[in-house]
């Protein structure tokens, strides 16, 4: 029976009859996806023999679960196609992939969709305890495509591949089984950790942060690739927290920090509209109590620029001591003496709470 896994853009389904004559295009030499996917197998693979041995594997009746699938549009084209292939079948751990092999269909979706299909797939078909992408630091588009379904980066070697005569890095993202159930769960009202559905509000609202902080210094425009790129610096790190507020089934506030000895708050934000009404205070709050609950001594607010009196304003009516000209800090626990953080490159050791 053949399987079809629908979206909203795309669609997966098995392989068809006229799907033979595009992957004998899509694997000739010279095909724009080829500079991507492995770029260092190429040679290996782009002979005959490789060829036949590709096309043979998708005549045969597809496995159950499947590991290949191929790609659809809404309106009936074939674009490509996704695959995996087992890690370490002992520890139900799989890598997979996606293609879309003509450029005129890059930046519409389509990967994006079918990549996220393929990864929800995989881990419920397949019971696996965790599933990742491997590939080269070069291969941006496959790296965010990783962060946007909810993996992190978990490796990187460096100088590990060669591709077009250059070295560059070999990267490996991944995301356990507990961390995608946790990321598919659905959204609650107010506090919570940030999920992979989240992006584009969480992209506007970080756009929104600093181009106050821009409009504030009289600064160029902070546009949303920008944004993007923030966003996805973030969710390189699985060990920093992003935390979200949504209210009326909307994401309306954001906060980033990062372990460093302690939690350093390296950005908030309450959604334009959403200001005045008591939310960042509550919002704020509950991070305090979360970190709390988690056994953190001290919250660090860093980077707070000093043209920015509101927002010190803010933080102090709120219990939070100013230490130098662009940090802040509230005691979590009444004796935090001993406590050792590192900042900056240096470490501090905390004395007794600042009156």
């Amino acid at each position: 029976m053949n399987m079809v896994i629908e979206g909203k853009l795309v669609r997966l389904r098995d392989v068809e009859p006229d799907d033979f004559g595009r992957h004998k295009r899509w694997w000739r030499p010279g095909a724009v996806w080829q500079n991507w996917d492995a770029p260092w197998e190429m040679k290996r693979m782009l002979n005959p023999e490789s060829i036949e041995h590709w096309l043979t594997r998708l005549r045969e009746p597809p496995p159950s679960p499947r590991q290949i699938m191929q790609i659809e549009t809404r309106d009936g084209e074939h674009i490509g196609w996704v695959g995996t292939y087992w890690v370490s079948q002992e520890t139900g751990w799989r890598d997979c992939g996606v293609v879309i092999a003509e450029e005129e269909h890059w930046g519409h979706g389509y990967g994006q969709e079918a990549f996220r299909l393929w990864v929800d797939y995989l881990i419920d078909a397949h019971q696996l305890t965790r599933i990742g992408i491997g590939t080269w630091g070069g291969n941006e588009r496959m790296i965010h495509l990783a962060a946007r379904v909810g993996m992190h980066e978990e490796a990187r070697f460096p100088e590990a591949r060669v591709v077009e005569q250059r070295r560059c890095d070999a990267v490996r993202w991944g995301m356990t089984r507990a961390e995608w159930q946790a990321d598919r769960a659905p959204a609650r009202e107010g506090f919570r950790p940030y999920r992979s559905a989240d992006w584009p509000r969480a992209v506007e609202l970080i756009r929104q942060l600093f181009q106050y902080h821009r409009t504030l210094q009289e600064a160029p425009e902070f546009i949303l690739d920008e944004a993007r790129e923030t966003l996805f610096g973030w969710l390189r790190r699985r060990e920093d927290p992003i935390w979200v507020w949504q209210e009326g089934g909307e994401l309306a506030a954001l906060a980033q920090g990062r372990h460093a000895g302690a939690i350093f708050l390296e950005a908030f934000v309450v959604a334009e509209g959403r200001r005045g009404q008591g939310l960042g205070a509550r919002f704020l709050e509950a991070i305090e109590t979360h970190l709390k609950e988690r056994g953190e001594q001290d919250l660090f607010l860093s980077m707070v620029w000093p043209g920015n009196p509101g927002a010190i304003d803010f933080y102090r009516r709120h219990g939070y001591d100013l230490l130098n000209t662009f940090e802040l800090r509230k005691g979590l626990t009444q004796d935090r003496r001993g406590r050792k953080i590192r900042f900056l490159g240096r470490s501090f050791h905390l004395g007794k709470s600042v009156p």
